[in-house]
């Protein structure tokens, strides 16, 4: 029998990229690509936080528009087929959000 060491390490990645310390959160993000690992821009770092979090780019909250912003006559024409919308339901669609200024789009 030899006389053999083994080390063994793993590496926990909750989401689908990895950051390396050293690096900083600007520059060491990286994705894998293939058999590569690349450097993620910080648009595809936020594109990952948001999908890690279920949120989708157009769910993100507009301050600046208010709910009045929505015609909300043609979306209950829109939904009329299938339901009677309320502007409560706008709310439940992710249409309106709470925002510290104030509800917005």
């Amino acid at each position: 029998m030899r006389n053999l060491r083994l080390a063994a390490f793993g590496a926990v990645c909750r989401s689908a990229c990895c950051l390396r310390r050293l690096e900083g959160p600007a520059e060491g993000v990286y994705v894998r690509v293939g058999s590569t690992n690349r450097r993620a821009d910080r648009d595809l770092v936020e594109e990952l936080r948001r999908f890690a979090q279920s949120e989708a780019f157009d769910e993100q909250p507009m301050p600046g528009v208010d709910p009045e912003a929505l015609d909300f006559r043609a979306a209950s024409e829109s939904f009329a087929p299938v339901r009677r919308l309320t502007r409560r339901d706008l709310g439940t669609l992710r249409l309106v959000t709470d925002h510290p200024g104030g509800p917005s789009c």
